[in-house]
C-alpha cells in the first residue's frame, strides 16, 4: 500500500477511526459530524465530468501493479446505464447487497455507486460464506438485489441452500475449467 500511495500525488485517507491505518499519508477522519444529521445541511455536489474520482489498481499478478483512474462522468454514465436496465426489471431502486469487495471495480460500481447514484439502498455488509449472505439478504427490504460472482453462487448451490427470494441477480462470469463455452460477461436475471 506504500508503494501504491507514493505514486498517487495529493491522496488522502478518510475513515472514521481515531487514529489512521497508514500514518505516512494524510488522514481526514470523518464520523461525528455525520452522526448529527440535523447539522449537515449539504446541498448535491456539482462534480465536472472530467473530475478523477477514483484510482483502481490491476491486481500485479503479472508484474506491478498499475493505476487507472476513474473520472467521475464516465462511471456516473455506466452507472446509470446500469441502473437503468437493473431497475426497469425489478420495478423500481432496490437494496443492493454485494458479495465483491468495493476495492474491485465491478464492487465499487454495482454495490457502491449504483444504490448510491441509482437512488436505491446500499447495504454496508460484504458477506463471503453462503450462509451469511442469505443472512444479510434477509435483513434488506424488499425489494432486494444480489451482486456476486459464479463462485458464490455455485458454493451454497453446491451446499443445496436454497437462493432466497431476490428482485434481481448480477453475476458477474468468469471462465470454467471445463468444456463449457463461456458465457456473457455480465448476466442479470430477474427472480
Amino acid at each position: 500500500m506504500a508503494a501504491i500511495g507514493a505514486g498517487i500525488p495529493g491522496l488522502v485517507c478518510i475513515g472514521d477511526q481515531a487514529t489512521p491505518l497508514l500514518a505516512h499519508l494524510p488522514y481526514l477522519q470523518i464520523g461525528d459530524a455525520l452522526s448529527d444529521r440535523s447539522r449537515v445541511t449539504h446541498s448535491m455536489p456539482r462534480i465536472p465530468f472530467d473530475q478523477r474520482v477514483a484510482c483502481v489498481f490491476t491486481s500485479g499478478s503479472t508484474g506491478q501493479a498499475q493505476p487507472h483512474y476513474k473520472c467521475f462522468g464516465s462511471l456516473h454514465h455506466s452507472v446509470n446505464a446500469e441502473a437503468s436496465r437493473i431497475w426497469s426489471a425489478t420495478g423500481g431502486p432496490c437494496a443492493v447487497l454485494g458479495t465483491v469487495p468495493f476495492r474491485h471495480m465491478y464492487g465499487l460500481e454495482s454495490t457502491v455507486l449504483l444504490p448510491i447514484l441509482g437512488a436505491g439502498q446500499l447495504s454496508a455488509r460484504t458477506p463471503y460464506f453462503p450462509v451469511d449472505v442469505w443472512s444479510a439478504l434477509a435483513e434488506l427490504p424488499a425489494p432486494d438485489s444480489l451482486v456476486t460472482t459464479p463462485f458464490h453462487l455455485r458454493t451454497p448451490l453446491d451446499a443445496n441452500l436454497e437462493i432466497p427470494p431476490l428482485a434481481a441477480l448480477l453475476s458477474a462470469t468468469a471462465l470454467s475449467r471445463t468444456n463449457q463455452p463461456p458465457g456473457p460477461k455480465c448476466s442479470l436475471a430477474p427472480l
